[in-house]
């Protein structure tokens, strides 16, 4: 019965998880309306309950759980973008993103760390003590290098001007940024870059706007292609 239980979770987590990416596609390709993207948000959640009652029960075993893990940080992925195109979401972003970042932390020094709750793992991307990440050296690490180098001159446009289209430019440039340190494990650097775009965010969006109206926009801050695409154009 059990083993029934394991399954039968694992096959709804997997089905929530599913709907939400068409949900994402759908609504992107302007098939879908903002009530489908609430519906996606309620969906990933269940989504990430399942999966997380199955963690805890490995992780209190001193089971394996690095695939799980993997699996819900593909649940977690989608679950800070689907706050990105809702309003008033950006709190609920900054929370998914972390618990994002999180799991990839635990995945990638699971044998290292030693063994946190579930509920801390998310904040362990804040320990001294936590692995820094990028001891790899990074393909990317050139077009970091660029975006960081444009922060700075973005920052200084948006706080010159007060001019949203130019803030908006900043935290595109941020959210781009918080992408690559992610993709190369630079995890505490990324979670920052992240907090930093919500907060331009918060200060620049009018009511009922979201943080994707503005990224990526013809004639702003060139996006990174495979950014563009990861946080805006997947396929279900």
């Amino acid at each position: 019965p059990k083993l029934v239980m394991y399954f039968k979770s694992m096959s709804e987590a997997l089905h929530y998880r599913g709907v939400v990416r068409r949900y994402l596609s759908y609504y992107q390709s302007g098939f879908m309306s903002k009530f489908y993207m609430k519906e996606a948000e309620a969906d990933v959640k269940k989504s990430l309950s399942l999966y997380t009652d199955e963690f805890e029960k490995r992780y209190a075993k001193g089971q394996s759980a690095v695939n799980l893990a993997l699996d819900m940080a593909k649940a977690t992925f989608s679950s800070f973008r689907i706050s990105l195109q809702l309003t008033d979401k950006t709190q609920e972003a900054r929370e998914a993103f972390k618990h994002h970042l999180g799991l990839l932390l635990f995945v990638r020094y699971s044998e290292t760390l030693p063994l946190y709750p579930l509920a801390d793992i998310k904040n362990e991307i804040f320990s001294a003590a936590s692995p820094s990440g990028g001891d790899i050296a990074p393909t990317n690490q050139g077009v970091l290098d660029w975006l960081l180098g444009r922060e700075n001159e973005s920052r200084e446009e948006c706080d010159s001007s007060n001019n949203r289209r130019d803030c908006f430019d900043l935290a595109a440039n941020l959210l781009s940024i918080a992408y690559y340190q992610m993709m190369m494990g630079l995890y505490k650097s990324s979670y920052k870059s992240f907090d930093k775009a919500m907060d331009v965010y918060d200060s620049h969006l009018l009511e009922g706007e979201t943080p994707m109206q503005y990224f990526d926009i013809k004639g702003g801050f060139p996006v990174p292609e495979n950014v563009s695409i990861d946080l805006l154009q997947e396929k279900p």
